[in-house]
């Protein structure tokens, strides 16, 4: 055993003085090259990192629940539940619909629309963004003048401005590529999001959550309200014909108070069972109208939040220095790989020269 170690120790103290120390001798000569490396590493990533701004991070966590389907599934065999998956109608697809809804320009342009208050003060989302993110800064400092002067009315609409239309679907892009929806395994919704600032961070997440969920209960219960107004006005307009109908017959009443003659008693009898013919459709348009407003309420989805948003959130503040060290260490080590390469490939060169001249003589 002692004779394999003194071996090993034998076979390593010469590969370090026959390959290794004199590399290290012709490297000597080098030395500024990993040193320069190192430094202008440092300095570069230092003045990178120093330029940047924090990144505030968070996340809103939800709940969705379809009342109707739920209650239709309770049931429901196998086949109804595949048919229900294929119709688009299953609870999982649903889920994804939501997903698909977050990452929608049109829904991420309205919640930028929204008006939020800040301090006591409304301020209209996108303007907020513009301020927050530094943009109208540059604009200003690039003494750009229309731009500058460019802010976002809680009233427009698209299709007012052009160069509006241009500047919010760009912020929504760029929004974007921080929004990230995803489907926990439990059911639950999460979506997570990330900028600059604080504040627009947290606004923007809950206001967003709440604009794709109105827009969501909203198409889920379109036909349903739809059926809705037209029972309410059904029930409105009978309720006019039989109110007309009522004054009528008081007003006959009055006019024919004292008659004898049978005959004159027919318009009275009519009128008297128009009212009482209107008076079944009323009952029936607010039966109608009942069952119209339930079934609205069982088609509506209900929507809740499980974990809100709360200051202060998760930041992650740059670290030149840090990063500053660890890139100087990345540039020293590049040099002296810089060297070794340029050292063995300079051995390479010369011993194909050398038996390319005793290929030469040879001959």
């Amino acid at each position: 055993m002692s004779a394999e170690i003194k071996n090993t120790q034998t076979n390593f103290y010469e590969l370090l003085e026959v390959k290794i120390w004199p590399i290290v001798k012709r490297a000597k000569k080098y030395i500024l090259v990993p040193a320069i490396l190192g430094v202008l590493f440092f300095v570069i990533a230092y003045f990178m990192e120093r330029g940047k701004k924090p990144v505030f991070s968070t996340k809103i966590t939800f709940m969705l629940e379809d009342e109707i389907i739920n209650e239709g599934s309770k049931g429901a065999g196998p086949g109804s539940q595949i048919l229900m998956a294929l119709s688009g109608q299953s609870p999982s697809n649903n889920k994804a619909i939501m997903v698909d809804l977050a990452t929608s320009n049109k829904l991420v342009e309205q919640t930028l629309l929204q008006e939020v208050m800040i301090d006591n003060k409304p301020i209209v989302l996108v303007n907020m963004f513009i301020q927050e993110m530094g943009i109208r800064q540059a604009w200003i400092k690039n003494k750009n003048a229309k731009l500058s002067g460019y802010f976002f009315s809680k009233d427009y609409t698209i299709g007012k401005d052009k160069e509006l239309d241009y500047l919010l679907r760009t912020y929504s892009n760029q929004i974007k590529l921080s929004l990230k929806p995803t489907v926990m395994e439990s059911g639950l919704i999460t979506m997570t999001f990330s900028s600059n600032s604080e504040q627009f961070t947290k606004l923007f997440l809950e206001t967003h959550l709440n604009t794709i969920s109105k827009f969501y209960v909203d198409k889920k219960v379109e036909r349903a309200s739809s059926l809705v107004k037209f029972a309410r006005q059904k029930k409105d307009s009978i309720l006019a014909l039989l109110t007309g109908r009522t004054y009528g017959l008081a007003s006959m009443q009055d006019k024919g108070f004292g008659r004898v003659m049978k005959r004159s008693m027919v318009p009275e009898t009519q009128a008297r069972t128009d009212i009482g013919i209107l008076n079944e459709q009323y009952s029936e348009s607010v039966a109608a109208l009942n069952a119209a407003s339930i079934n609205m309420e069982r088609n509506k989805p209900f929507i809740s939040v499980v974990d809100d948003i709360r200051l202060p959130l998760e930041s992650k503040w740059p670290q030149p220095l840090n990063n500053g060290l660890f890139m100087g260490v990345v540039g020293i080590v590049l040099g002296i790989a810089l060297i070794v390469g340029l050292i063995f490939g300079l051995d390479f060169l010369k011993s194909q020269k050398e038996a390319y001249k005793s290929m030469k003589i040879g001959q």
